[in-house]
């Protein structure tokens, strides 16, 4: 785990961002939910891949993974838990536009909580893709999205 030195005011903002809640539509909050359920089904069935064709789910995706700075987020916890200033460090993001980024992705359930580690005597989140890989299908007007979600998740 990469160790971190922050500067005043940074746990503030973190501490900020993990506990503010923007007024969620409710578009996004049944993507969430269905997220949920779909990691759930993986979980009941124990499937290699599960196929996403739900059109808000698949928009939600895609446009998280076209943002590159999102998708850097996310794959800088794919294999392992991070903080989220050991994620803006790995990722090089300036650290407004990636508490941002970071709390979008929490709140479209992209990016979860997996736990908790002691930095500097202070108790901090840390944080895990959802999907350990994702790819998408293109068929004339149909877009699919396979993903294996990351087995902790589960």
């Amino acid at each position: 785990m990469v160790q971190c030195t922050g500067v005043n005011g940074e746990s503030e903002m973190e501490n900020s961002l993990e506990n503010t809640y923007t007024e969620d539509s409710e578009k996004r909050k049944n993507s969430v939910y269905m997220l949920s359920q779909l990691a759930q089904l993986d979980k009941d069935h124990d499937e290699e891949w599960t196929t996403i064709e739900e059109h808000s789910l698949v928009k939600l995706i895609l446009e998280s993974f076209i943002d590159e700075d999102k998708r850097e987020i996310l794959n800088s916890v794919t294999d392992r838990s991070l903080t989220i200033s050991e994620i803006l460090k790995i990722c090089k993001i300036p650290p407004t536009s990636g508490y941002r980024k970071i709390n979008s992705l929490i709140e479209s359930g992209l990016l979860e909580i997996e736990g908790l580690v002691t930095v500097e005597k202070n108790r901090k989140r840390t944080y895990r893709s959802l999907f350990k890989i994702v790819t998408v299908e293109i068929n004339k007007d149909k877009i699919t999205i396979k993903v294996k979600f990351t087995k902790k998740m589960l």
